[in-house]
């Protein structure tokens, strides 16, 4: 559970169940509101509705900058509810490089073949800002043969 003070770590107890599963989550190292001031946007996020809640996703590499000089590292960043209407409307794509504010939550994973993975994550409290588009190119085959008209 995450403690009452937003920058105060706090760990979360997993249970391991009895059933063979591709992976067991043993434990969370860390949880703490951060941002991240430059991150490149990976994958085109992805939305969900089930009626009662909105998601969104995407994938982000939190790259070096002046603020954070020693962080390089890819997040898996989420948004629900009120944040992913407002993160939906931002409209990201691939390339466009944003600033992120969230709870940054660290994952170790073990896998059945004793192998370990860290995943990322940052669960948004405020919609991406964005620092820089990538600039957008038509997929439509109207523009296309527009552009080709061109002298």
């Amino acid at each position: 559970m995450a403690s009452g003070n937003p920058l105060s770590p706090s760990t979360h107890a997993m249970k391991i169940s009895l059933t063979p599963r591709f992976c067991n989550s043993v434990s969370t190292d860390n949880q703490n509101l951060a941002p991240l001031y430059n991150c490149l946007v990976l994958e085109q996020p992805r939305y969900g509705d089930t009626g009662a809640k909105q998601v969104w996703e995407t994938t982000v590499h939190a790259q070096p900058c002046i603020f954070q000089p020693e962080i390089d590292t890819v997040y898996f960043a989420s948004a629900s509810n009120r944040v992913e209407r407002l993160a939906r409307r931002r409209s990201l794509k691939t390339g466009d490089r944003v600033s992120l504010t969230g709870v940054v939550r660290t994952d170790m994973l073990v896998f059945p073949t004793g192998e370990t993975q860290t995943m990322h994550r940052i669960a948004l409290t405020s919609p991406p800002d964005m620092v820089a588009k990538e600039k957008r190119v038509s997929t439509t085959v109207f523009a296309q043969k527009r552009s080709l008209r061109k002298p």
